[in-house]
């Protein structure tokens, strides 16, 4: 004797499909550590007034430690250049525009040499470590990669180039055309902070 199969009721049928979909993967997915994100200043160094920001990274090397102080390295060696780079513009268009022997292109070579590595100390010395950010999984660039931030006052770079500025004219003699010309650069790199 044959049997007939029954339909199945709408209870049983919403029964048995909740009853699947718990088991076969309706499940939400877990939450993505935060730590594995990478932080918006790898890629972008935030902007904050009176502020100058820079990241340096590091590949991934047997001693944790060494890679996170090579990234910081990396990191202040770019704040020095960054702010080289703006101090020196500074310096550029005001030489232009003076006829001091102090803005004379003779000493446009020496003095922003001087501004470079007094700068390049000053940001050794001043710069503060913001964030240090490990990529574990690559999500910024190759696994293992330590990332870091740190950040200077604009004020303590200005400061810096201003006192070599003095100090520079002094060297060179001092005379009333070569103060007055340290005044007015004293005046554009006020401009920077």
């Amino acid at each position: 004797m044959a049997t007939s199969a029954r339909p199945l009721s709408s209870v049983t049928l919403a029964l048995c499909l909740s009853v699947l979909g718990t088991g076969a993967g309706c499940r939400s997915a877990p939450p993505v550590d935060p730590t594995l994100v990478p932080p918006a200043w790898v890629s972008t160094p935030p902007t904050e007034p009176g502020y100058l920001y820079a990241t340096g990274s590091w590949p991934r090397t047997l001693d944790m430690q060494d890679a996170k102080d090579r990234a910081v390295e990396q990191a202040r060696a770019e704040l020095a250049r960054s702010i080289s780079v703006k101090v020196q513009t500074v310096i550029r268009d005001w030489q232009s525009n003076t006829t001091s022997a102090f803005g004379a292109s003779g000493l446009s070579r020496e003095y922003t040499e001087a501004v470079s590595k007094s700068l390049s100390d000053t940001v050794l010395n001043g710069s503060e470590v913001r964030e240090i950010w490990t990529d574990r999984e690559g999500r910024a660039g190759p696994a293992g990669t330590v990332y870091a931030l740190v950040r200077m006052r604009t004020s303590q770079a200005v400061q810096s180039a201003q006192q070599t500025t003095q100090t520079l004219a002094e060297q060179k003699g001092g005379d009333p055309s070569s103060r007055q010309a340290v005044k007015q650069l004293g005046a554009e790199l006020e401009k920077l902070k």
